[in-house]
């Protein structure tokens, strides 16, 4: 039987701004050093190839502690294990703010990292396990809209912050903030904890950290040292495979820390197979659109900054709508419509040439994000909802932890694809009459073009699969073989 907890309007109120101030700021510390690149480079005399480091090790430690989330959140409570993640992000910030060299600052990154995988996790999860049925989607859709603008805000806030005060400064903003949401966290995030075994599990953590620092290692080294070198290819098949490991563990498991019962809800499984199609469509838009803006048409870092803070906007008014929408027509239909907005907005992308202007650009960019931002709180509402409120938490931490892993994977896939036609078009000597500047501005936009042309293709292939979001499969059984204990802690459970 589901049981939810019931809270006053006020307290409800307030147990929501803990999840949005938390879930901001996680958001805007995973944005917020890519404007400061240069400004850190230079203090601590460091080349772009050392401070990868800071950049991949956020990503990594970020996507690590996701499967682990899920048992501590069963056992110690949500409430616990998201202030933990603030109190990281919190400490995590003060590293950050007095490093005296280069290694201190990777260390905070590190933790930060962890701290905002530990947050987004845990604030996905609570809201599944403390609202009420009705407004989950609601609450859920709020903190995801204010978490998209805090992606934004990251580099041109933090523009500002650095012209004002030094690069330091853009770590500082934390400090007030997360003060204030541990006490309100404290007061009004409810503590509810669900039966688990006396026993950790040692071997899937060794196995999904091994792993998932083995493939998202191998997959930013690719890049660097070719991806057939034996330093990559050794990352990524170990990895692979110790993975592999993982899954079988947890599966055969009597206790589980990462359960894989979720994948027994026919809900689920669409929803983070139609998920992970839709983040490589999505995601290089935080990597080439700044390039775009800054090395074709010429801006700089804070201009860029601000001409994204509109389409994330955008995205963030139409996240909450996505709710309103659902109380009147099908999930299938909403969601249909938004990826085929999204599928437009990106093909008009992949025409950006040295002619776009930059009310052109922001109009396509704010209508992409319209359709993200419908999207993307009904498909994670429809996951969540299909399983049962006592595996929210191993529900959210897989979610988070595939789509990371997804996002990272994309990334470096499509700059695989990038840094190769940039090279590929310059051999070919295109557009060579334009002379070197203009020809190397026309290259790159052919470049990032190509790269969003492919994430046309991932949404094309994503379309047909919006036909499995009915509503009668929400808490449907997919016949999906489990191991007898696995059934037997669910029906203790439920």
């Amino acid at each position: 039987m589901e049981t939810e907890e019931i809270l006053s309007k006020k307290e409800e109120q307030l147990f929501t701004v803990a999840l949005i101030l938390g879930g901001l700021m996680a958001a805007f510390n995973s944005t917020n050093i890519y404007i400061a690149l240069p400004a850190i480079m230079k203090h601590y005399d460091i080349t772009m190839a050392v401070m990868q480091i800071a950049i991949v090790g956020f990503l990594t430690t970020n996507c690590l502690v996701m499967p682990a989330c899920s048992y501590f959140m069963d056992r110690f409570s949500g409430r616990n294990v998201f202030m933990v993640g603030l109190g990281m992000l919190l400490v995590s910030s003060f590293f950050c703010m007095a490093a005296p060299n280069y290694s201190i600052l990777v260390l905070g990154r590190l933790i930060q990292g962890a701290a905002s995988g530990i947050i987004m996790t845990s604030t996905n999860a609570l809201v599944y396990q403390i609202i009420v049925s009705e407004r989950k989607l609601a609450i859920s859709a709020l903190v995801s809209a204010v978490c998209s603008l805090g992606i934004a805000l990251g580099p041109s806030l933090s523009g500002f912050f650095i012209d004002a005060f030094g690069w330091k400064s853009i770590f500082s903003i934390n400090v007030p903030i997360l003060l204030v949401d541990i006490l309100i966290a404290v007061k009004y995030i409810p503590y509810k904890s669900f039966p688990v075994g006396s026993g950790f599990d040692i071997f899937g953590v060794l196995t999904s950290t091994i792993g998932t620092v083995g493939i998202l290692v191998g997959f930013n080294l690719g890049n660097s040292y070719g991806w057939f070198s034996p330093i990559t290819l050794s990352c990524i098949c170990g990895g692979s495979l110790f993975l592999l490991f993982f899954v079988i563990c947890e599966i055969r498991g009597a206790e589980p820390m990462l359960n894989f019962v979720v994948f027994g809800y026919a809900g689920f499984v669409v929803a983070i197979i139609y998920n992970s199609f839709y983040t490589f469509a999505i995601s290089s838009v935080s990597t080439f659109m700044p390039l775009f803006l800054q090395n074709v048409m010429g801006f700089n870092a804070m201009i860029a900054g601000i001409a994204l803070i509109i389409p994330a906007t955008c995205m963030a008014i139409a996240t909450p709508f996505a709710a309103k929408l659902n109380k009147h027509f099908p999930n299938r239909n909403i969601i249909f419509v938004s990826a085929v907005i999204t599928l437009i907005g990106t093909w008009k992308m992949s025409q950006f040439d040295l002619q776009t202007g930059i009310i052109g650009l922001i109009a396509v960019l704010s209508l992409r994000y319209i359709g993200l931002g419908l999207v993307t709180p009904l498909v994670n509402n429809f996951a969540m909802a299909s399983v049962p409120s006592h595996y929210a938490a191993h529900s959210a931490a897989m979610f988070n932890w595939v789509r990371q892993l997804v996002f990272t994977i994309s990334i470096s896939l499509l700059t695989l694809l990038y840094d190769g036609h940039m090279i590929k078009y310059a051999n070919e000597g295109v557009m060579a009459e334009l002379g070197a500047i203009d020809q190397a501005r026309y290259i790159e936009s052919l470049a990032i073009s190509d790269a969003n042309l492919v994430n046309v293709i991932a949404l094309l292939i994503s379309l047909p699969m919006i036909w499995f979001f009915k509503e009668k499969i929400l808490h449907e059984k997919t016949k999906i073989k489990r191991h007898k204990a696995v059934t037997k802690n669910r029906n203790e459970n439920g």
